[in-house]
Order: structure tokens, then C-alpha cells, then sequence
């Protein structure tokens, strides 16, 4: 830097030219993957593209600078792109990831329900820890299914009031069929959950 400022080396200087030309690049990467690879990938995350323009302009706007030899410019645009990335993280990948991650929202609505009534946790095909984090209280454990029929009438012959259950929305039918009538099921929320890339299904189970 203090080089470039003196003039001893030229502001267009090959290190610098390459180093912006490859963080234009990098934007340019990252914007087509935002646009393309990512709503394939994950479709309820939609398009993510903003995440490479910060890049590409601010490495744009850098090699504009460095092209009049104006010092400050470069430093002011890498700057403002520091800060347009950082405002497209927090104020729009991060909210949208998570919306993504669905056990906050389950165990705010269990808790919401239940307040200080017992009720018991179970899973079925489907297992992220922060589920019972959130939904759990103190000691509570969460019970993976493996045989819904059998297992969910002797949850709830052992354990007093509900049980909560979350399963891959596709597998809902199954456990209809598994259920008997002294078994009474509400779906309660449907929603894609990031880390299984699969919709998800929270379930709340009454025994009649």
C-alpha cells in the first residue's frame, strides 16, 4: 500500500489487476450458482444470487479505480462491498436459511400448546437434536420410532397427556394406516427442513 501511495509501483500493478480480476470472477461464480444450482438444490431457498454481486461490483468498481490510478477508490469500493455483503448475509440468506430450520418454530408452538401440561416427544424416520431442544423440557427424551404401531399406543399408555411426532411429510399416509381408533392424530405444521432436504410434518397424537 504505502508503495502504491508513493507511486513507487503503479497502481495497475499486475498483483492487483489479477487479485480483482479474480474476485470478479468469484462473484461471477457465485452469482450463477445462486441463481441456478441452489433453487435445484434447495427449492424453498429460491434464488440466492445477490450473494455474488457485492463481489463482482465491488471488484468492478476496484479495477475502474485502478485503471484512473485513484488509491482511495479502490480501497473505498472493496469497503463497500464488505458492507454490501455483509447486509445481504444478515439481512437476507441468513433469515431465509432459517426459515429452513423448522424445530425453533416446532418447539414454540409444542410449548405454546402444552405450557406446564405433560406431554410426551417422538420422531419417525426423521431426527435433528434441536428439535428436542426446543420442544423439551428439562430431562425429556425423545423417542425414535422404529414400529409406529406398536410403539406410539404404549407411549401414550405410558407417558400422560400427547405426544408430539415429527416424520417426513411423505410417510403421513403410513402412519394413518398404523394408527387405530383409540388413537386420535392432528397434523399441526408442514414445512422443508434444510439439513434433510425434505418436507417435514409435526404431528400432535391423542389417545380417545
Amino acid at each position: 500500500m504505502e508503495l502504491a501511495l508513493s507511486g513507487v509501483h503503479a497502481l495497475s500493478g499486475r498483483g492487483i489487476v489479477a487479485s480483482l480480476v479474480a474476485l470478479a470472477a468469484l462473484g461471477g461464480i457465485l452469482l450463477g450458482l445462486g441463481a441456478t444450482l441452489v433453487p435445484q438444490q434447495i427449492p424453498p431457498l429460491g434464488a440466492v444470487a445477490y450473494i455474488g454481486l457485492p463481489y463482482l461490483a465491488a471488484a468492478l468498481l476496484a479495477l475502474y479505480f485502478v485503471y484512473r490510478g485513484q488509491f482511495l477508490g479502490v480501497i473505498g469500493s472493496l469497503g463497500a462491498g464488505a458492507v454490501a455483503l455483509t447486509f445481504c448475509l444478515v439481512l437476507l440468506l441468513l433469515p431465509a436459511l432459517d426459515r429452513l430450520k423448522p424445530s425453533v418454530h416446532m418447539g414454540e408452538m409444542v410449548r405454546g400448546m402444552e405450557g406446564s401440561r405433560p406431554y410426551s416427544l417422538a420422531t419417525w424416520r426423521w431426527w435433528e437434536p434441536s428439535f428436542l431442544f426446543y420442544a423439551g423440557r428439562g430431562a425429556m427424551t425423545a423417542t425414535q420410532l422404529t414400529n409406529p404401531q406398536q410403539q406410539i399406543p404404549q407411549l401414550l399408555a405410558k407417558h400422560p397427556g400427547p405426544l408430539f411426532l415429527v416424520l417426513p411429510q411423505r410417510d403421513l399416509p403410513a402412519l394413518h394406516a398404523d394408527l387405530t381408533s383409540q388413537e386420535n392424530l392432528r397434523e399441526l405444521y408442514h414445512a422443508y427442513e434444510l439439513y434433510s432436504r425434505q418436507q417435514i410434518s409435526l404431528v400432535r397424537i391423542d389417545a380417545h
